[in-house]
């Protein structure tokens, strides 16, 4: 007969986390931005500046279609949008499409961090821009 050994049990195979909680999210809006930066500089051939202004732009887009989905998802009970990537979002570039969705979609405007660090990013934002066309 065989060995009495009881036989280990496979663990079963990790579903990967949603899109909106995971790191992809910030990933592929960075690359997809980076993307988009190389199109309008080369194809386009518009300015470093024209083409700053076009990710802050997609960025913004992409942060403010996240919010909007993240306030759909709270109100059906479904997975959400995790804060750190919201943040993330606005870091990146999305904080003026951040404070939008907050705007007009009345969405995490209780939360501290975001009352506060998207208006601290669209600052820092507004300085690198502010170098960028001055230097």
């Amino acid at each position: 007969m065989g060995s009495d050994k009881p036989r280990s049990a496979k663990k079963p195979a990790k579903k990967p986390r949603p899109l909106l909680e995971s790191g992809r999210l910030i990933l592929y809006t960075m690359v997809a931005s980076g993307v988009l930066w190389l199109l309008a500089l080369l194809w386009l051939r518009l300015t470093p500046i024209q083409s700053l202004f076009t990710h802050i732009g997609f960025v913004s887009l992409v942060t403010f279609l996240i919010f909007a989905l993240d306030k759909l998802k709270s109100r059906r009970d479904g997975r959400r949008a995790s804060e750190l990537n919201l943040l993330a979002l606005g870091a990146i570039g999305g904080a003026l499409g951040g404070l939008l969705a907050m705007a007009t979609l009345r969405h995490k405007t209780q939360r501290v961090v975001f009352t506060v660090g998207l208006p601290v990013l669209l600052f820092t934002h507004g300085v690198v821009v502010a170098i960028f066309l001055l230097g």
